[in-house]
């Protein structure tokens, strides 16, 4: 699931860099990098553990916009 633009949003609401999100969702800081650049899917598990981490309205619909195939509304992700 590519969730890239989703992350890059939240990242810059809580103000936190690629390498504060990786120790937060304990993953590898290329990791992050490369699904906020959408060069890698975000797996159902890390995307559900990244909801329990960062308490975000906007990325919590991001997600469930993403893994429902578009059955909930999006915000607006630019």
């Amino acid at each position: 699931m590519q969730l890239g633009k989703a992350l890059t949003n939240l990242s810059i609401r809580q103000g936190i860099n690629g390498e504060q999100m990786a120790k937060e969702l304990h993953l590898d800081p290329t990791t992050v990098s490369k699904m906020k650049n959408d060069k890698r899917n975000v797996t159902t598990d890390t995307a559900h553990f990244s909801l329990q981490v960062y308490d975000d309205g906007e990325y919590t619909q991001d997600v469930a916009h993403l893994f429902t195939d578009g059955r909930t509304a999006p915000t607006k992700m630019d």
